[in-house]
C-alpha cells in the first residue's frame, strides 16, 4: 500500500496544477479568505518555494537532485515498510509524492506550477502548490518520529 501512495499523491498534485494553468489561469487572482488566502498562478523554475528560481540553478541540475533525492526516499520507503515503521513510512510516502509531482512536471514543462498563495497584512509566504504541501508535512512527520512509539506498517 504504501508505494502506491506517492503515485495517488503525484497524481492528485499535477491534477491540481492542470486545472491551476487551464482554469485558475484564466480567472487571475481568486480571494479565497480575503487577506489571507488566495490563488494565483505562478511559475516557478526554481526548488521549493521558488529558491533558485532566477537563474542560480540549472534545470538538468534541479532535475537530476530530484531524481537522486526521490531514489533516496524511495530506498528509505522500502527499508521501513520492511521494519514496519508506520510513521517513517507515511512521512517518506508523502515526500515521495510530492517530489514525483514536482518531478514530472519539471520533466515535461521545464518549470513547476504554483498556486497557493498565503499572506496576511505585509508578512507573505512564497507561492507553494500541493506537492510542496506534501513534501513539508512528511518531513514535519519525519522530525516527529522521535516523539512517537514505533507503530507496525504492515503494508
Amino acid at each position: 500500500m504504501w508505494y502506491i501512495v506517492p503515485v495517488v499523491l503525484a497524481a492528485l498534485d499535477l491534477l491540481s496544477k492542470y486545472y491551476a494553468r487551464v482554469i485558475l489561469s484564466k480567472m487571475g487572482s481568486v480571494e479565497v479568505i480575503p487577506g489571507i488566502l488566495r490563488f494565483i498562478v505562478v511559475e516557478n523554475r526554481g526548488v521549493a518555494f521558488g529558491l533558485f528560481g532566477k537563474g542560480d540553478a540549472s534545470p538538468k541540475f534541479i532535475i537530476g537532485f530530484s531524481i537522486i533525492f526521490s531514489l533516496f526516499f524511495f530506498l528509505l520507503l522500502v527499508e521501513e515498510v520492511k521494519r514496519g515503521e508506520r510513521l517513517l513510512s507515511i512521512s517518506y510516502s508523502l515526500i515521495l509524492g510530492g517530489a514525483f509531482g514536482n518531478l514530472a512536471e519539471r520533466i515535461v514543462r521545464g518549470r513547476v506550477t504554483d498556486f497557493i498563495d498565503l499572506h496576511y497584512k505585509t508578512y507573505h509566504w512564497p507561492t507553494f502548490n500541493l506537492a510542496d504541501i506534501f513534501i513539508t508535512i512528511g518531513i514535519v512527520l519525519f522530525f516527529l518520529k522521535p516523539l512517537v512509539g514505533r507503530k507496525k506498517a504492515g503494508g
